[in-house]
């Protein structure tokens, strides 16, 4: 976060741990996410057979058809703290909360290059399809110039909802 900033990979938000000056996301940052996760967590009862209450449940990233991602802080090392992703979209009878023995670099890594057995989240924008960080001081440079903000490539609707660098 220090050197990048807040920011996207596709469509999945790389939460930062405290609210930023980012127009209409106010809210979208580890505290503002955390009792909203933590309740569903608890109302849910989270991952089957992990007995961890939702105070150990410490969000980092959201989206990609309203998944979540979150460490489970279970150990007092956090390099140590194992991945839990809430599901959307899951199979019949599967629970929505998985868990995965990795860090978030690891999960994030193992998601684009496909190394899951399946696809880990509900929503496959990302499994097996390296994405690029994208900044989120980036994005709004790409949209005021008429790209598109993730890609960077020309946006044929920009011409529709013209944007400034004063918006």
């Amino acid at each position: 976060m220090d050197t990048y900033g807040v920011g996207d990979i596709e469509e999945l938000i790389i939460l930062p741990p405290l609210p930023v000056d980012v127009p209409n996301l106010s809210d979208c940052h580890i505290g503002g996410m955390s009792e909203g996760l933590r309740w569903v967590w608890e109302t849910e009862g989270g991952v089957p057979g992990v007995s961890a209450g939702p105070e150990a449940v410490l969000p980092w990233g959201t989206g990609c058809n309203a998944n979540e991602l979150a460490w489970l802080m279970t150990d007092s090392d956090p390099d140590n703290w194992p991945v839990v992703a809430w599901r959307r979209q899951v199979s019949h009878g599967e629970s929505r909360w998985a868990i995965f023995d990795c860090g978030m670099v690891k999960f994030l890594t193992r998601m684009m290059l496909a190394e899951f057995d399946a696809c880990p989240l509900g929503d496959a924008s990302l499994w097996g399809r390296p994405g690029a960080f994208v900044s989120w001081r980036e994005q709004r440079r790409r949209l005021v110039a008429g790209l598109d903000p993730l890609t960077g490539e020309a946006d044929p609707y920009a011409e529709m909802f013209p944007i400034s660098d004063d918006d």
